[in-house]
């Protein structure tokens, strides 16, 4: 069977219809000298790294015998063959749905688009709530019916949680963009609706997120208002620092209190006796095994520095590793646990640094049009929507988020939404119209391709670490490996 079962299918036919999209909208996507934007050319360049490391890798899948066990948990070449497609797809989705975004927000306004992402998040508030309150197995998988958190209609409750998150900035948005009264009513009851609906997921990060965000709303008041007058300004700019310091101080105290709400109340007053044991470290090495995961996704990730294991790969040469390592065969439990760390073990370091550039090229570019607004309204859009990617950036530090599909359908709506914004005034990445320099990009382009594709064949084919290669490995084909194999 065609491994998930239905959700493949359901996944491929998601992602061709988002291509179809994306290619009828962007067809028409030009700058003023007849070429597509820059920033569109990168997106289609890191699709194309994506797509071609991924065949690369399927290939060298698909020519060694399907019953051959290509790692220490003995899955086999043909299971992990359907894994590679699985996966080279949910990566793709973010540069594509990234176009697909930039181009409907092109046609759209901002309040409609917001409008549809509320929609979408209403219907999965009421999954949520009905699973809390009414029927707790209701599209609840394990683990997570065991631990009490819940996911609605999202990928999974760490991945309702951050749509949660990405939500308040276009919430706050909507509120002060939208004329009825009504519809700015509902906002504030959604918005005021986030916090419990936060605490059934169980996420810290995102609670942490949260409260981060709220927190700084003050300084971005001052920011957006430039009519204040120097005092108000600088109130407002140093409330956040007190309110931090002042939490920094108290929550320590708290411990109880949070335990006494149980769930994400119990999460966060354990990760506060991790830091007081531990500092920051503890968090990720006192009873925790992302400390652990991280070191292990760094040694894949050097290890095949250009053009990482391939889509999947974390899931595929887990094993492998801490076979060497230690002798154990363990199931790759979890992700890494680290969006650069993952991306980075299974692309290597240069895709890594390309979807980098994809989001922040975006914020960048907010930060030069916000300059230049005068709408109170639009400007308050944009710094937004910049303070909310930033705190994103530094929460994908430990939950990654490619493999949810709902979270980047949200995250580039932001993105392409800051695009649009600084392309309608004339604030954009820009091609050197020089043919030399462009000649000189060009060449740039290809050799750092051919690099990353070479990279990928010495990973799926060379006398090393090629599938085909592993029978033979010294590790591999040791006494011990072949009782646990047989075991």
């Amino acid at each position: 069977m065609w491994l998930p079962s239905a959700g493949t299918y359901w996944t491929l036919a998601l992602f061709l219809v988002l291509c179809a999209i994306a290619g009828v909208f962007l067809k028409n996507t030009q700058e003023p000298d007849g070429g597509l934007p820059a920033y569109i050319w990168l997106c289609l360049i890191y699709g194309g790294l994506i797509a071609g490391i991924g065949l690369i890798h399927a290939l060298g899948l698909f020519t060694v015998p399907a019953d051959m066990p290509i790692n220490a948990e003995g899955v086999t070449a043909f299971k992990s063959f359907k894994m590679e497609v699985y996966f080279t797809c949910i990566y793709l989705f973010f540069p594509v749905m990234l176009l697909g975004q930039y181009a409907l927000a092109r046609k759209l306004s901002m309040q409609v688009i917001i409008r549809w992402i509320v929609l979408a998040w209403v219907i999965s508030l009421g999954v949520l709530l009905y699973q809390r309150f009414v029927d707790h197995s209701l599209l609840t998988f394990p683990p997570w019916n065991r631990m009490s958190r819940y996911a609605g209609l999202a990928s999974d409750p760490n991945a309702f949680a951050l749509t949660t998150f990405l939500l308040l900035p276009l919430l706050i948005i909507g509120i002060r963009m939208e004329t009825g009264r009504l519809v700015k009513f509902a906002y504030m009851l959604l918005a005021l609706l986030l916090i419990p609906a936060e605490c059934f997921t169980g996420n810290r990060t995102a609670a942490g997120g949260i409260c981060l965000f709220v927190i700084l709303i003050p300084l971005m008041m001052a920011c957006v208002n430039s009519h204040w007058s120097f005092r108000w300004r600088i109130a407002a700019g140093i409330t956040p620092m007190l309110v931090l310091g002042l939490l920094l101080i108290v929550a320590p105290m708290l411990q109880d209190v949070f335990r006494e709400f149980g769930g994400l109340g119990v999460r966060i007053a354990q990760s506060m006796q991790k830091m007081s044991v531990g500092g920051i470290a503890g968090l990720f090495t006192q009873g925790e095994q992302r400390g652990w995961l991280y070191g292990l996704a760094w040694v894949l990730g050097i290890s095949s520095f250009w053009s990482g294991w391939g889509p999947g790969g974390w899931y595929r040469e887990f094993s492998n590793l801490v076979y060497q390592q230690t002798g154990d065969i363990i199931h790759a439990f979890d992700s890494a646990l680290n969006h650069y760390l993952l991306l980075m073990t299974d692309f290597g370091l240069p895709v890594m640094l390309l979807n980098l550039g994809l989001i922040l090229m975006p914020v960048i570019l907010g930060l030069f049009v916000f300059r230049q607004l005068e709408d109170v309204k639009l400007r308050l859009a944009v710094v937004m929507l910049i303070v909310a990617n930033c705190i994103f950036l530094l929460m994908i530090v430990t939950v990654p988020p490619s493999y949810f599909l709902d979270v980047v359908w949200l995250w580039t709506a932001q993105l392409a939404s800051l695009l649009i914004i600084a392309e309608r005034h004339d604030v954009r990445i820009r091609l050197p119209r020089h043919r030399v320099c462009k000649a000189g990009l060009g060449i740039l382009a290809v050799a750092m391709t051919l690099m990353v594709f070479a990279g990928s064949y010495e990973a799926a084919f060379g006398d090393k670490y090629g599938y085909a290669a592993r029978a033979h490995a010294p590790w591999w084909m040791s006494d011990r490996g072949k009782q646990d194999r047989d075991r």
